[in-house]
């Protein structure tokens, strides 16, 4: 059952639910990160339910590139080595959780594998005669 009002919209044309907006407490570098990791993937992939995990792991990814500027700086206090590597480790975990990261790009995760469709040949690519059509591996005929 929809929640909001928002969860009962979606983009009419092309049959999908719209991308999630920045939460409004968001700003600057945070807010352009945000942007960056919901684009960066299908509408459908974030729902309403993840913004607090999402704003996690951005936190994380600006904490970790603030505290990397200071070190690359020149800077060796251990107070930024420690939040870089503290604001890495919450990177990875998190990335995890919301699968975006290289193990949900993995090719044996059932998940993605079902999710994705395959892209049919366009007529253009087929045009060139020294090159034969490609061939599908594991494709059921």
């Amino acid at each position: 059952m929809p929640r909001s009002r928002a969860d009962l919209s979606f983009d009419v044309l092309r049959g999908e639910k719209p991308r999630l907006t920045p939460p409004g407490d968001l700003g600057g570098l945070e807010r352009r990160i945000f942007v960056s990791i919901v684009n960066s993937v299908p509408a459908a992939h974030f729902v309403a339910e993840d913004i607090d995990l999402l704003r996690a792991y951005v936190n994380a990814i600006a904490m970790e590139r603030r505290s990397a500027d200071e070190l690359a700086g020149g800077t060796r206090d251990p107070f930024y080595v420690s939040m870089h590597a503290g604001a890495v480790r919450r990177m990875r975990t998190l990335a995890t959780k919301l699968r975006i990261g290289p193990q949900s790009r993995n090719r044996n995760n059932n998940l993605r594998r079902h999710a994705t469709t395959r892209a049919e040949v366009s007529a253009y690519d087929l045009m060139d005669d020294d090159i034969s059509p490609p061939t599908f591996k594991g494709f059921r005929e």
